[in-house]
């Protein structure tokens, strides 16, 4: 399952690809602590900071390479108090997905999680309602997203169940985006591999669009990184 390039807009017209493109994809591992990952449309070269999306399919032993399109396996390596470290046994855990940024012939992965502020999924805003519903669960010990360097919003194993087979504009409230013409758009996946559309503004509220064939399906949410204000703020609104 690969192959989605996400990008982030100053309007619904006019995209803007985002200076550090995303590329989600699932690894085969190929040899102990060596995993392979191939995109659809295949990468030509990794660029500097550019950013992958990746699931991975087992957990890593000790230190972990990454092999992506057959460009050479390259080292992950994790920010661990402040410092960029070799992987420890199972730092990465078998279907889990992770955001690895690619600087100086490396990959980066963030694995401290920061839990508060959580986001508030557990309330969510009705389109063209006054009133708030409770669509979204929370899943246990998969309901935090992370925040780097401070105000660097990482949302990329938010996994959650909805009790609406039919989403259009359900959202949940993120961190407020430090850029004021804040747009973003791209699509999210579920269990069974089902496609859904999300948007998100400048309020901060990640909406939904789409249907399921069963509600019950976990949804996981991977969207691009971007910047929040400081300190870190939610929509009054909401």
């Amino acid at each position: 399952m690969s192959g989605y390039q996400s990008s982030c807009n100053s309007s619904a017209d006019e995209p803007i690809v985002l200076n550090t493109s995303i590329a989600y994809g699932v690894t085969t591992m190929i040899d102990e602590n060596l995993f392979e990952l191939q995109l659809d449309p295949p990468l030509e070269q990794l660029t500097e900071e550019m950013i992958l999306h990746v699931r991975f399919d087992a957990d890593n032993t000790g230190h972990a390479s990454l092999n992506v399109d057959g460009l050479g396996a390259v080292p992950i390596m994790a920010i661990v108090n402040g410092s960029i470290l070799p992987l420890e046994a199972d730092s990465l855990l078998e279907g889990i997905s992770y955001l690895l940024l690619f600087s100086e012939e490396r990959f980066i992965v963030q694995l401290t999680y920061v839990t508060p502020p959580r986001p508030t999924v557990t309330r969510v805003l009705q389109m063209g309602e006054n009133d708030l519903d409770a669509v979204y669960n929370l899943i246990e010990n998969r309901d935090s997203y992370s925040i780097l360097n401070e105000n660097m919003v990482l949302v990329n194993r938010l996994h959650l169940r909805s009790d609406l087979q039919v989403l259009d504009g359900e959202g949940f409230q993120l961190p407020i985006p430090e850029d004021s013409n804040f747009y973003m758009e791209g699509v999210i996946f579920n269990q069974n591999f089902e496609m859904l559309r999300y948007t998100m503004e400048n309020d901060g509220i990640l909406r939904l669009f789409g249907e399921m064939s069963n509600p019950d399906d976990l949804l996981y949410i991977n969207i691009p990184s971007y910047i929040a204000e400081l300190p870190i703020a939610f929509s009054e609104n909401f």
